[in-house]
């Protein structure tokens, strides 16, 4: 990858409220797996496990691998932390989409990089075992939430679409659960795939998805750093240009990133 993730803000970026008191954040993964956004999964679930985060959802979109490999993948690796830890949470994984929203282009892939299955071939009895025990744990927890749910303050009605993906009437449902008021509670999207799912969500509802207090985006090769699939494109912006412009310019605020080149020492860059 030749650029760490870059963030498209509309709300503080400070660890603490004014207050003082630490901010509560909840992330929404949108993701493609994939060996490396496996790894990135792991490693959030166990964040979440030591208190760091809280994690909302999982959205899957087209990338590494076709989207329903995909989704089977993330289902699977949150079972395996499950399993591996006895965590309580199971992550919900909503299913995206499946092609990019221009119609002219078609996926990339990447399974010279990451094997047939997107997790280095790994025999599918097993991986299909781990969603078993996803699926287990998954309506019970769903359940609980709607309850959570009811006399919420702030909470907007929204009319989402029932034919979108699942993963963008998520993306939709968790904004709208969002109270942007609430400044001890931080609402992030952080996307390392393909940008299909979030370009969607907000081209379709950008009213609902502003209330998102950050959005981060790993993509983009920059300044004489060459990409990983042409000369000038990286792998999730190739995989999707239109989702990428849509979120950049739908999300109307400013961007903010930081530059790594070939995993070297982060630079900040100016807005």
């Amino acid at each position: 990858m030749n650029a760490a993730p870059q963030s498209v803000n509309s709300a503080t970026n400070n660890a603490t409220t004014t207050s003082g008191r630490p901010q509560r954040r909840r992330l929404i993964i949108d993701t493609d797996p994939g060996i490396d956004d496996s790894l990135a999964l792991l490693m959030a679930m166990q964040c979440e496990r030591d208190g760091m985060v809280e994690l909302a959802a999982v959205t899957v979109t087209h990338g590494n691998v076709c989207v329903d490999l995909a989704t089977r993948n993330a289902k699977a690796v949150v079972a395996l932390h499950h399993l591996w830890y006895g965590t309580p949470h199971v992550v919900p994984v909503f299913e995206g989409c499946g092609a990019p929203l221009d119609a002219s282009k078609t996926n990339p892939f990447a399974r010279h990089v990451h094997g047939s299955s997107g997790l280095a071939d790994l025999p599918a009895e097993q991986l299909d075992e781990l969603v078993r025990l996803y699926d287990s744990h998954l309506e019970q927890q769903q359940q609980q939430q709607r309850e959570q749910d009811q006399g919420r303050e702030n909470v907007i009605e929204v009319e989402i679409d029932p034919s979108l993906p699942a993963a963008v009437q998520q993306l939709v449902r968790e904004a709208a659960r969002h109270d942007p008021s609430d400044t001890s509670t931080l609402l992030e999207v952080v996307a390392v795939g393909p940008l299909s799912n979030v370009a969607l969500a907000f081209q379709r509802y950008p009213d609902v998805m502003q209330r998102l207090s950050h959005v981060y985006i790993m993509g983009g090769a920059m300044w004489g750093s060459a990409g990983n699939i042409t000369m000038l494109a990286e792998f999730n912006v190739y995989a999707d240009p239109l989702a990428w412009k849509i979120v950049v310019e739908q999300a109307l605020v400013p961007v903010r990133r930081r530059l790594c080149h070939h995993y070297g020492e982060c630079q900040p860059l100016s807005d």
